[in-house]
């Protein structure tokens, strides 16, 4: 406001941009309304791609114009006789709109006047521009931008800018290249301006308005609770586009308040209503724009969305995402660059931030088919299963490299072996929350089970990519997805799988041999069980043994052959206890029996 409120503004043109819904519009309506009240606005133009008139450029000059001989009279008689020379001004080019109705007009008024300097001081000066991004195509914001700049550099008239958009892609072009010659400000919306106190003051006035004005707002004086502001808060992700379209939805006389709000939170279904219809349509129309390159679009936005990584190193960076994508470097900018107002996207020199979605509603709209359609529909089964293709082709170019460590580098070879352990440990979550396809089945029965085993030097011995050691660890329940999935196993693969299985636990119960506080291995017969199958060979599985009532040996592996009821030992692990049994193509999941 302080630049707002200057009489001399320096410098001429100020740029507010944002991310879509980060009330930009609001704001400059707030302050076209004060400076209008204060005699210091001379003329606006609000764009909206909703409202016929105000979403291309055929009428920008014409309407400031109209605002321009109201508060400088003398205006009005010259741009009167360019009418008069040329009924067909009007329908011009915006050029030679600006210097027939604009430029020498003005100068004009000006020449006539007798004391200059108190003419330019008595002069209302600031002109807003709202939502060029919503004015036609790329081009014409583009050509509208160059105008603008071109008055205030070419022209040299007095009058100051206040330009507020998204920041598209031709916008930010044209800014650059005005920058080298042009003072201007550039006033970003982000997070350092706490749009959180703003949207919480907005959410609770309007909610009291909700109610005044409904029909049973007296009947609702505690109503909506502070935990349901701050939880719309949360939810607007610092965007005030989410917190209008709630309050625009949860407004109507017809309906009881609370259950709108309901709606809104996912407590009640929404039946026929659509509550996010605004929002969703603004995304349309922001991928569409991009159509181009949707494709890839949509692939950055299934890792963004679905990629779950432990490991720093494995966030949604430029570079990350252009080598698990396997794009060209500088590929990931160019996709995106018309998606600045969706989409953070860090500037090419500081490619170490995060891309991520500047709304949480983003990914909702895009995993919702009712509300993204066929065009923008991310069904998470298939992003799943993408995602794990990616990182299937990870393991076996990551696993070829590690065998390839000098034992000269033990370090090198523990640092690689602990990236092989994640990279399993992602493979098997996506793969579970997958909806395979044949052809997916097909590769994973054709993936080489042995390369999911490497050598490391941390641990001296055959170390599995898998570790099942920790509590969390999705390796067991993929292997049961897994057998359920496949269900052709060749002997070969089942005794590859059957060594994977069982050097896996047996690496666990050592580690847990040697740990400070060791776990308690399960020990005792389980003769209660018996297979379903007499001719199965069933496995014992290794274990600590602490009771000294029997002979087996740790870290061992015991097979018994045509055995129906032979006792059966397994390991412990954190947190919950599990034993696989496989033979011939089966997988058992049964619970151990403690001592």
């Amino acid at each position: 406001m302080a630049w707002v409120a200057a009489s001399d503004r320096q410098p001429q043109v100020l740029w507010m941009n944002g991310p879509a819904g980060a009330g930009k519009t609001a704001i400059a309506h707030r302050i076209a309304k004060m400076c209008d009240k204060a005699g210091i606005l001379a003329a606006s133009f609000f764009c909206s791609r909703s409202r016929p008139g105000t979403n291309e450029k055929t009428f920008l000059i014409t309407t400031i114009v109209s605002q321009l001989i109201v508060v400088i009279p003398g205006m009005r008689e010259h741009v009167g006789d360019a009418l008069h020379r040329d009924y067909l001004l009007p329908a011009r080019s915006l050029e030679a709109q600006l210097e027939a109705m604009v430029v020498k007009p003005f100068e004009m008024a000006r020449s006539n006047t007798s004391d200059d300097a108190d003419f330019l001081h008595s002069l209302p000066k600031l002109i807003i521009l709202d939502g060029l991004d919503e004015c036609g195509d790329p081009q014409s914001h583009e050509s509208v931008l160059r105008l603008i700049l071109a008055a205030v550099s070419q022209y040299n008239l007095p009058f100051s800018f206040l330009i507020a958009s998204r920041p598209e892609h031709k916008i930010r072009e044209v800014f650059d290249e005005f920058t080298m010659g042009l003072t201007m400000r550039r006033l970003v919306l982000d997070d350092k301006y706490l749009p959180d106190d703003d949207i919480r003051t907005f959410l609770v006035s309007s909610f009291q308005d909700i109610k005044r004005r409904h029909p049973s707002g007296t009947s609702l004086p505690s109503w909506p609770s502070k935990e349901d502001i701050e939880r719309l808060v949360l939810r607007s992700s610092g965007q005030f586009i989410y917190a209008s379209t709630v309050i625009k939805f949860v407004d109507s006389h017809r309906h009881w308040p609370p259950d709108r709000l309901k709606i809104i939170f996912g407590i009640l279904p929404p039946g026929k209503t659509t509550p996010f219809a605004e929002m969703d349509a603004f995304y349309s129309h922001i991928l569409f724009a991009a159509w181009d390159n949707i494709d890839k679009i949509l692939d950055i936005a299934t890792v963004l969305l679905f990629l779950q990584s432990p490991r720093s190193d494995r966030r949604p960076t430029i570079q990350f995402l252009e080598s698990f994508l396997s794009y060209r470097p500088g590929e990931v900018l160019m996709v995106l660059s018309d998606l600045h107002s969706i989409i953070s996207v860090p500037p090419p020199d500081e490619q170490d931030k995060l891309v991520e979605f500047f709304h949480a509603s983003l990914g909702d709209f895009l995993v919702d088919h009712s509300r993204s359609g066929d065009n923008f529909f991310l069904d998470p089964g298939a992003s799943h299963r993408k995602i794990a293709t990616r990182i299937l082709k990870e393991i076996k170019r990551n696993s070829s490299n590690l065998l390839n460590f000098s034992p000269m580098f033990p370090a090198d070879q523990c640092r690689a072996a602990f990236e092989m352990v994640s990279l399993g440990e992602e493979f098997a979550y996506h793969c579970i929350k997958s909806t395979p396809t044949p052809n997916f089945l097909l590769k994973l029965q054709r993936f080489d089970i042995s390369l999911l085993s490497s050598k490391n030097a941390c641990f001296r011995s055959r170390t599995p990519i898998f570790d099942a050691r920790h509590t969390r660890s999705h390796i067991p329940e993929f292997l049961v997805w897994l057998h359920q999935k496949v269900s052709h196993w060749s002997n070969v693969q089942l005794l590859v799988i059957s060594k994977f299985i069982l050097s896996a636990l047996a690496l666990s119960s050592m580690e847990e041999r040697q740990s400070s506080s060791p776990l308690h291995a399960e020990c005792g017969c389980m003769d209660s069980w018996t297979s379903s199958n007499p001719s199965h060979r069933n496995i014992r599985l290794p274990h600590h043994c602490k009771c000294g009532s029997c002979s087996c040996n740790f870290g061992q592996f015991s097979r018994i052959s045509g055995c129906a009821s032979s006792h059966f030992r397994g390991v412990r692990f954190p947190g919950r206890t599990l034993i696989y049994l496989l033979s011939m193509g089966e997988v058992y999941q049964v619970p151990a029996i403690p001592c």
